[in-house]
């Protein structure tokens, strides 16, 4: 156990209160996650936008499948409470040390939320804690943590709200960098919900409806929540989504479930929140097939959005589009208040008129030579990798557009590859 009580975060930050007394905790490992997870539920209940993210059934279940544990990545169980003076649990801040190599005398250790390595699957990454406390745990665990600077070398701090928190700070949290993410308030009725989009986007989904009927299809809405109907539906989903993937003159989406230990774990979760009642996956049938899926999650009055899937045969009838707005009808029908369409900026979420808000990322760097070292070194590997994306994209534009012009035109291209990158 480590008290804040006068530390050097208190006597700099007005944050705290005089003689407040904050008790930040190390769990001994994945079994004492168990005893807490009444008291965590209740937490996250608190805690809004909702996302599973941060159920203490989502954390268990990521640490028995995904966790890393091989000659690359290693990673360590370091989990922490931080309680006030009366024992209440006011945070959770679900880490993990990942030590690269996994073995060896010559390592870096990376301190990570859970979910940092999985791929996207667990895409909100954050310290669980209530908005208006979250400056106070912030500045209490770091201070932890800067009294254990042997023990890491830099953390990867992700999901932070308050943007402040770095401006009080300036030399403890560096390279902020901001997240959007979507909110789509919901009024009472669909023609409510569409008299507020855009004439462009209204043209779209009479289009979508329209190009389907016109070609004589019909099409059925389904949604799936019952725990037996669960595998059979997330069977096709994973297929949908596995083939949009490969997709690649349009967003990038990624398979997040190519790997056998990602779909066992997504299984799992599906299975058990089914049980509570907190999942659904929406389907789209056209003539007897499914083309078009979503996995979501029910989480008191807020639905979440998660990974999607659908027949790239069938774009041009828009049937993802078709599908959102059945989705929207169904979460206004059950007074359902918002609807959470993820992180990341996608044309696909704004024309929804959704609410645009930002989460916070940043490092925090163990005042260690090490520390400094792994921070340099991190540094380089960003600018490396940011430079070999810019020539994928544009590979991936030039292929794209030569795919689509005629042969004397597209021989007229200049190669991006042979272009200086300043």
């Amino acid at each position: 156990m480590y008290e804040i009580g006068s530390s050097f975060w208190m006597k700099r930050s007005a944050l705290f209160r005089r003689g407040a007394t904050l008790r930040v905790e190390e769990l001994s490992g994945p079994d004492a996650l168990e005893a807490i997870t009444p008291e965590w539920e209740e937490l996250d209940a608190q805690v809004s936008p909702r996302t599973p993210f941060t159920s203490p059934l989502w954390a268990k279940l990521w640490w028995r499948h995904l966790r890393q544990k091989g000659p690359a990545i290693r990673q360590e169980f370091f989990v922490h409470t931080v309680r006030d003076e009366a024992g209440k649990l006011l945070a959770i801040a679900p880490l993990v040390i990942a030590h690269r190599p996994g073995f060896g005398p010559l390592q870096f250790r990376l301190l990570q939320f859970f979910g940092e390595t999985d791929g996207g699957i667990t895409d909100h990454r954050c310290l669980l804690c209530r908005e208006q406390d979250e400056p106070r745990m912030i500045q209490a665990l770091a201070s932890y943590l800067y009294d254990r600077k042997e023990k890491w070398d830099l953390f990867v701090w992700t999901g932070i709200r308050h943007n402040d928190v770095a401006q009080d700070h300036p030399r403890t949290l560096q390279d902020y960098t901001k997240t959007p993410y979507y909110l789509v308030p919901l009024p009472d009725s669909w023609e409510k919900f569409r008299a507020g989009l855009s004439a462009n986007m209204k043209r779209t989904i009479r289009k979508c409806y329209k190009h389907l009927a016109r070609d004589g299809h019909r099409f059925t809405f389904r949604t799936v929540s019952r725990p037996e109907d669960i595998p059979i539906s997330l069977e096709r989903l994973l297929a949908l989504h596995s083939g949009r993937a490969q997709f690649k003159y349009a967003t990038r989406h990624p398979d997040l479930f190519a790997k056998a230990p990602h779909r066992a774990f997504i299984a799992d979760v599906g299975r058990l929140m089914a049980e509570r009642n907190q999942l659904r996956i929406f389907e789209l049938e056209v003539d007897g097939k499914v083309l078009a899926s979503r996995m979501a999650f029910l989480l008191g009055d807020e639905l979440y959005l998660h990974f999607s899937g659908y027949d790239l045969d069938w774009r041009k009838h828009g049937i993802m589009t078709t599908l959102m707005c059945e989705c929207f009808k169904w979460a206004i029908e059950r007074g359902i208040k918002i609807v959470n369409l993820a992180k990341g900026k996608d044309a696909s979420k704004i024309r929804w008129r959704s609410r645009e808000s930002a989460f916070h990322d940043a490092l925090l760097m163990s005042p260690t030579w090490r520390g400094s070292l792994t921070y340099d070194l991190r540094k380089t590997k960003k600018r490396v990798v940011s430079v070999s994306e810019e020539i994928r994209l544009a590979v991936q534009r030039q292929r794209f557009f030569t795919s689509h012009l005629p042969p004397l035109a597209a021989s007229t291209l200049i190669n991006p590859v042979t272009l200086p990158l300043g």
